[in-house]
């Protein structure tokens, strides 16, 4: 079997995959990614939505200028975020090898209670400790868990929603004013 009949035979999962892991892998753009693996026409849609479908599951990222690298490359680490009534969120890892992550309310950004993130660690400090917990900041949501939040709308440039739980953000932006319903209203 020839090298040419071999890409064929690989999903294009594995392509892409397979090329981000070379060890002489520069990150590219999609458009670069696609050149490189030589996509046809034909095959660009279903490029398109894998690539989409790797950077949701959190193993690809898209980083600055961007290009594409793997998650883990890009030290990023995709999990599901858990927030204590403090705001406090502790990352759980996909990957059961890595420790639990710790994030400061201020580097948890929109995230909430059950959202799947990718969280970059911290620089540890000169006097970390094994025993120690790492800390990290989550950079971007991956997949919200709740689409709806209680709280009371207040009108201002752009429609906030304060949230009833203490757990969800101090304040959300609002999609539109009649979408959270009146100004004061509870829902």
């Amino acid at each position: 079997m020839d090298a040419g009949s071999e890409i064929k035979t690989k999903t294009m999962r594995d392509q892409i995959i397979g090329l981000l892991e070379q060890k002489d892998y520069v990150p590219l753009s999609a458009e670069n990614l696609q050149r490189h693996l030589r996509v046809t026409p034909e095959r660009e849609p279903e490029f398109q939505r894998t690539l989409r479908k790797l950077e949701r599951d959190g193993e690809i990222a898209c980083i600055k200028g961007a290009r594409y690298a793997l998650a883990r490359d890009a030290d990023l680490i995709p999990g599901r975020i858990r927030m204590n009534r403090s705001g406090r969120g502790f990352l759980q890892p996909d990957d059961a090898s890595i420790k639990e992550i710790s994030i400061a309310e201020s580097a948890t950004g929109t995230a909430l209670h059950e959202d799947r993130v990718l969280v970059r660690r911290d620089s540890r400090r000169k006097n970390f400790r094994e025993g120690d917990q790492e800390n990290g900041t989550v950079v971007r949501i991956l997949e919200r868990k709740r689409t709806q939040i209680v709280g009371t709308l207040a009108q201002s440039k752009h429609p906030l929603c304060h949230p009833r739980r203490p757990a969800h953000p101090a304040r959300c932006l609002c999609d539109t004013a009649a979408r959270c319903g009146p100004t004061g209203a509870r829902r």
